[in-house]
């Protein structure tokens, strides 16, 4: 974290307060916010069967899981403050200047062990889960777009008063009561996504791969 001061006429009363929010208003810059993304490359692992697979995505026992992608994201964040303060320091204002990246900390596909042997089957579960992948990466980019314009919005005028301490104080505040809220839900929205595209594409027909996935299929189940 940054800290930019500018010095202001300096005064004890609270008429001179509210004159030094009027400055800040006039001699700060206007807030910025830049949300930005960092994709990550997938893994492909076989080290989980069919079964765990299947109990990971907490659908019906009786459905047959070959494959699943699971992604985590993390938030960093960095601000530079542009302050205000009266000469004397006893009165203080700011604006920020906040940089956020949203990251796939993880990307993990998993593939059934059963299938691992089977090349023509992992490819065709392979490139059923990048679509997944996709939606991920899709998801990620169209909530950093929102997030940034609806933070954007809120900041571009916002006077945040006290000092320095204060004034991160209250930034860390409002982005874990206000903010994380809203990235959660911008996030959560690929889950209709996913369910669409499971519902349409079933990893091929019944003859796919010489009828090898359905013989698999059949073994498991």
């Amino acid at each position: 974290m940054l800290c930019v001061v500018v010095c202001l006429g300096s005064g004890p009363s609270s008429a001179a307060a509210d004159l030094a929010v009027e400055l800040c208003a006039a001699e700060l810059p206007a807030g910025v916010v830049r949300v930005q993304t960092q994709q990550a490359v997938p893994q492909v692992t076989y080290a989980r069967n069919a079964r765990e697979i299947l109990d990971q995505t907490g659908v019906r026992q009786e459905a047959v899981a070959l494959g699943l992608t699971l992604t985590s994201v993390s938030v960093g964040m960095e601000v530079v403050l542009h302050r205000a303060q009266s000469q004397d320091g006893t009165i203080g204002c700011a604006r920020p200047e906040i940089d956020i990246t949203l990251s796939h900390a993880s990307m993990e596909i998993m593939l059934a062990s059963e299938i691992e042997r089977d090349a023509c089957v992992s490819a065709l579960v392979l490139e059923h889960e990048m679509t997944h992948v996709a939606i991920e990466r899709e998801t990620l980019q169209r909530a950093a777009e929102s997030l940034s314009a609806q933070m954007q919005t809120y900041y571009r005028d916002r006077i945040l008063s006290g000092d320095e301490a204060q004034a991160m104080a209250r930034l860390e505040h409002e982005f874990d009561q206000r903010w994380a809220p809203v990235l959660n839900a911008l996030l959560q929205a690929s889950n209709v996504r996913h369910a669409q595209y499971d519902a349409r594409d079933r990893y091929g027909d019944k003859e796919a791969c010489r009828g090898d996935l359905m013989r698999i299929a059949r073994s498991i189940h």
